[in-house]
């Protein structure tokens, strides 16, 4: 059956699921959301509206892996944006972000995303990749690293990458633990040295690229490649994609934000949880609603439902929803609504200019 791509532009746009394979293992938490088995595999990351071949994989030979398709069609999304830019994006040009959902079973390699001035440097790119999180769930005692110890140098990372081949704790030793809970939010510019410990279910919203250094040799049980480390620069330049300046309680101090609600009444709490204060690249908003409605009028934005279940209105759609089926909201769509007569929690991801 032949798509109907005019009701599919106008109205919010699903996708079909998007489990994309990573160096580490986890998932086992997504039962929740997306009644996956409980179990921990390689697949560890949804992508959500996804506009990004995902680098360094076993599935490099398969074009455009990474990349959201239309739900029930062959469609990419990047095809949809090309193709019905006004009806999609308005009056952007390109959609600049995605987001993620993932969880560790295991501690992640310590890594870095670029700035702009190194994606154009060793990428040729125009974009980083800047990155913020929502902690949804921990297991345990679950904790991030975030930012470097004091007095932690570029010599002695330099030389703790070198001895993680034998020592895989030793690079995460040089950074601060952090201990997370539920509605945590964090935002990791480029250039910040950061890892993700196991137990975390976090949703990410970033930039629109795939780049990250990794700097160590093994996760967990399995032994990294230089071009999985790297993505096919060597040390010396992985190196430049760290910021060294700074103190950890500054660091620490910027990067854990406080979510600011700006709307509370009539069974309505809306809050920021990353605003133009904390980015130039994105926004990140969420909306609990009780027994009511409200309209998604911010558009483009990507639609993440975390907590709850309603009832999504288009001017083509009457759709239940629940926690994990979440959505691309067009341009066109704007106004659709959200009903709910119990409880709903939705996240909203924005690029720049929305």
């Amino acid at each position: 059956m032949t798509p109907d791509i005019k009701k599919i532009i106008h109205n919010p746009v699903f996708f079909e699921r998007n489990r994309i394979y990573r160096v580490y293992r986890g998932g086992k938490l997504f039962k929740n959301l997306f009644d996956d088995p409980v179990e921990d595999t390689f697949y560890p990351e949804e992508w959500i509206a996804s506009t990004v071949n995902a680098m360094g994989t076993p599935h490099d030979d398969i074009p455009g892996y990474g990349i959201s398709i239309v739900k029930d069609t062959d469609i990419p999304f990047t095809e949809l944006l090309d193709k019905y830019t006004k009806e999609m994006l308005g009056d952007l040009k390109e959609f600049n972000i995605f987001a993620k959902i993932l969880h560790s079973a295991v501690r992640l390699p310590v890594q870095s995303h670029p700035d702009i001035d190194f994606s154009r440097k060793y990428f040729s790119s125009e974009k980083g990749k800047e990155e913020a999180w929502l902690v949804l769930a921990v297991e345990d005692d679950a904790v991030i690293y975030y930012g470097f110890k004091d007095g932690v140098s570029k010599d002695d990372f330099s030389r703790a990458i070198d001895e993680s081949e034998n020592d895989k704790d030793i690079a995460a030793s040089l950074l601060n633990p952090v201990k997370i809970r539920p509605g945590d939010v964090y935002f990791v510019p480029g250039k910040t040295v950061h890892t993700i410990g196991s137990g975390c279910l976090i949703l990410e919203i970033q930039e629109s690229t795939d780049f990250v250094m990794l700097c160590e040799h093994w996760c967990d049980e399995l032994h990294l490649t230089n071009e999985e480390m790297f993505q096919g620069l060597n040390k010396k330049q992985a190196l430049e994609c760290f910021d060294f300046s700074g103190n950890a309680e500054s660091i620490l101090k910027k990067g854990k934000i406080k979510p600011e609600t700006f709307i509370k009444n009539g069974g309505i709490e809306a809050r920021k949880l990353i605003s133009e204060k904390e980015s130039n690249n994105f926004r990140m908003n969420s909306y609990t609603v009780e027994s009511g409605s409200f309209q998604l009028n911010n558009t483009p934005s990507i639609i993440i439902p975390v907590e709850g279940s309603g009832i999504l209105k288009g001017s083509d759609l009457n759709r239940a929803i629940t926690a994990g089926e979440y959505f691309f909201m067009p341009h066109s769509a704007r106004g659709a609504e959200i009903v709910t007569d119990g409880r709903i929690t939705v996240v909203e991801c924005l690029p720049k200019g929305c």
